[in-house]
């Protein structure tokens, strides 16, 4: 999990570590391992999504905190096209986020 770095149309793809930005939130951090840990747990089932080849499941996730009101954003984008059962996800992430999430 981190920031995207490198020139995609060169093929280059990197993500810059977040825990180290000064920036970047304690609850924030914790909202983005506990979806790296979901992605990794569930990657057999829904894969990395690969820029190169357009396949995958997870292409984005964006984590956001307002410094005001200490609400946090969590955006998720995925490529269901390869997916049968579209709900399937859904129930997955909003069953993990209501297991493990105690903000």
């Amino acid at each position: 999990m981190g920031y995207n770095r490198g020139n995609i149309s060169k093929g280059v793809h990197l993500a810059e570590c977040a825990k180290n930005n000064i920036i970047t939130s304690r609850q924030a951090i914790e909202v983005s391992e506990l979806l790296e840990t979901l992605i990794h747990q569930y990657h057999d089932l829904y894969p990395y999504y690969d820029k190169s080849n357009n396949k995958g499941f997870w292409r984005y996730l964006v984590v956001k905190q307002s410094f005001k009101t200490k609400q946090i954003l969590i955006n998720i984008v995925v490529c269901d096209a390869e997916l049968e059962d579209k709900k399937a996800p859904i129930q997955l992430i909003s069953k993990f986020f209501i297991d493990n999430l105690k903000l």
